[in-house]
């Protein structure tokens, strides 16, 4: 929040000074009116010249304001004109009008007409203010916008990187189209209610303060008339608010309760349908709609009678103005000016109410956003680094020691008991039926999870004792569908790499065998359109052996590729003085490694090499002659 003070330090100054200029035209008009057409530019009344005849009837606390030459008494400069005219009413004992008027007279007998001056002088000053009050919302609405801008693009700044480390259960707990939601709808919310409620609740009370004081310094006699109107204003708004306010907390339920039901609804549909439950969740379903219908036409109903009846206030509060007018107008004189001016501060003033009603009506809306938003952030991470963090500069051995793993709200084992070892350089490969845990055991290397129980070991030290960042940066991971930016080919191969280099692109491009579509300067549209199945796994492929990191991970990344190829990028591969574990349904891709990891519902059935699994393993011989057929 800090961050954020300076910004709002300028905005308060800026709509302060806006609002400020900004009530002045009114009282700049009004004395156009008042001054420049009803007293024809005469403002005080004091008289700019007296004849030597005329001076026996002033004293000479008057006289000595004044310069007197051959031809009577000139008014002095700088004369404090306010002081002196209160004098000349209390000497001549005449109301201030009837001086002006007299001094009216005397200017048109002798051919003076100050009237245009004073509105071109006054007028000026009306520009100056309405010019400075251009400028000076501008410059608010400017800090507003960029204030705004900068909350929204922190807030998504810091859910991105909340969600770069979210496990697999954190992901699957809110769905990827939730996640994006709150991440671009529920932000792009909170910005245009922040920036609504910056505005009116900086504006309103600075527009009723500064409308307040004008109206006050305009026509002190019928100030009271604005405190009926406001309470007006106040009882009505306060009895719709509180009418209000309880069912737009009730709303916010309803809908959080059809949130729920939808999510469960969408994600149990299998579930649901299997049992003939639909007919259920319909009327569960309908049961929270209709209420979020009654609701909404009762929150619609009292609101839509507030605005008309303050709506008839704002319309009638000129009238209940001239009527306060009327019964002072024997008492205390108003210019015409004065009480157009006046019934404008009044109208701002109601304004300034009624747009503070808007604030109720928008932040419920804003709170379920920033609470979905803030769901996400303070969403515990599963997997985090521990104190004191190990950073990891290179695997020489893995050790997997009977590893459990079961998923959390599961009672079954995914992993049970498993136990093997890989040693610098070896290649290694994993084979399984469906669902037998293979993919598991890579995400436990890369810690998207953790194992349940038994031990992972990377160079004889807990996998959970190392930095999670070094780790993964020790690991080239190649996914079966290989995912593949839009951008150069060069950018997605060395897509790790802060440094990227064309010469070693070039080479990890020909390692996997990708030298004929691979281009370094070819485009990739979005998510690959433009390559096959194939293509795609050797960009893939390309990327993990430009990393160069000590593992090398392919999880049946050889899936779509033809034999010729499969076997040219595993003879390339074989260079490579690396670690690497690959994941196959295909025998003959695997059938090379030094060891092979026989898995089957989720327990190792054998490891050892090929020629010694096809003696020792029926599981392994199975596969292997289904797929190669004949006997052994």
């Amino acid at each position: 929040m800090r961050k954020y003070t300076k910004y709002i330090i300028l905005i308060i100054i800026f709509t302060a000074l806006q609002v400020l200029f900004n009530t002045l035209i009114p009282k700049y008009t009004a004395r156009n009116i008042n001054i420049g057409i009803m007293q024809e530019g005469v403002e005080y009344a004091v008289l700019e010249k007296i004849d030597v005849d005329d001076s026996i009837k002033y004293n000479e606390d008057i006289l000595s304001n004044y310069n007197f030459e051959s031809n009577g008494y000139v008014l002095k400069n700088n004369v404090d004109k306010k002081s002196l005219e209160e004098k000349f009413i209390k000497s001549t004992k005449l109301s201030k009008l009837q001086l002006i008027n007299k001094i009216k007279n005397d200017n048109k007998k002798n051919n003076v007409n100050k009237s245009l001056d004073f509105i071109i002088k006054n007028s000026y000053m009306m520009f100056i203010a309405a010019l400075f009050s251009a400028i000076f919302i501008t410059l608010s609405n400017v800090s507003i916008s960029y204030t705004v801008a900068l909350v929204s693009k922190d807030l998504r700044e810091k859910l991105y990187k909340k969600i770069q480390n979210y496990t697999d259960y954190n992901m699957g707990k809110f769905g990827i189209s939730s996640l994006i939601t709150r991440t671009t709808n529920d932000i792009t919310k909170i910005k245009d209610s922040l920036n609504m409620l910056l505005k009116i609740s900086l504006i309103s009370p600075l527009i009723f303060i500064f409308s307040s004081y004008q109206a006050y310094q305009l026509a002190p006699a019928i100030t009271p008339v604005l405190v009926y109107i406001v309470l007006s204003i106040i009882i009505i708004m306060g009895v719709g608010l509180y009418l209000v306010l309880p069912k737009l907390s009730e709303r916010q339920k309803i809908v959080d309760d059809l949130n729920n039901i939808v999510r469960e609804i969408l994600s149990g549909k299998r579930v649901i349908r299997a049992f003939r439950k639909q007919e259920f969740e319909t009327e569960k379903f309908e049961k929270v709609n209709v209420s979020s219908k009654k609701l909404e036409i009762l929150i619609n109903v009292i609101a839509s009678t507030i605005n008309p009846v303050v709506d008839f206030i704002f319309n009638i509060s000129a009238v209940i103005i001239l009527y306060f007018v009327i019964l002072k107008i024997n008492t205390v004189y108003i210019g015409v000016g004065s009480i157009i001016a006046f019934i404008q501060y009044a109208i701002n003033i109601i304004v300034s109410f009624i747009m503070v009603s808007q604030i109720f009506f928008v932040i419920p809306s804003m709170m379920i956003s920033y609470r979905r938003v803030k769901e996400v952030l303070d969403e515990k991470i599963l997997l985090e680094n521990t104190e004191n963090a190990v950073v990891l500069d290179k695997i020489k051995e893995i050790e997997f020691k009977e590893v459990d793993f079961k998923y959390e709200g599961s009672e079954l084992n995914v992993l049970d008991k498993i136990s093997f070892k890989i040693k610098e350089n070896e290649f290694i490969g994993i084979i399984g039926s469906i669902g037998s845990g293979k993919s598991t055991i890579i995400k436990l290397l890369l810690r998207f999870i953790d194992k349940t129980a038994g031990e992972i070991l990377i160079n004889g030290i807990d996998i959970t004792k190392y930095d999670l960042k070094s780790l993964r940066e020790q690991i080239s991971y190649t996914p079966q569908v290989a995912k593949v930016l839009s951008g150069t080919v060069f950018n997605n191969v060395a897509f790790d790499s802060k440094v990227k280099d064309e010469n070693k692109a070039k080479k990890a491009i020909e390692y996997a065998n990708a030298l004929e579509f691979a281009n370094l300067d070819r485009e990739i549209s979005q998510n690959g359109t433009n390559l096959s199945g194939g293509q795609k796994q050797r960009i893939g492929i390309a990327r993990s052996i430009y990393k160069e990191s000590s593992l090398m991970v392919f999880d049946d990344s050889f899936s779509a590729l033809d034999n010729n190829t499969d076997r040219s990028i595993r003879e390339n591969l074989q260079e490579l003085n690396r670690m690497k574990i690959v994941i196959s349904q295909k025998i003959s891709t695997i059938m090379n490694a030094d060891k092979i990891l026989v898995l089957n519902d989720g327990e190792v059935v054998a490891f050892d090499n090929h020629e010694n699994l096809l003696k020792t393993c029926e599981i392994y011989r199975q596969i292997y002659e289904t797929q190669v057929g004949g006997s052994l």
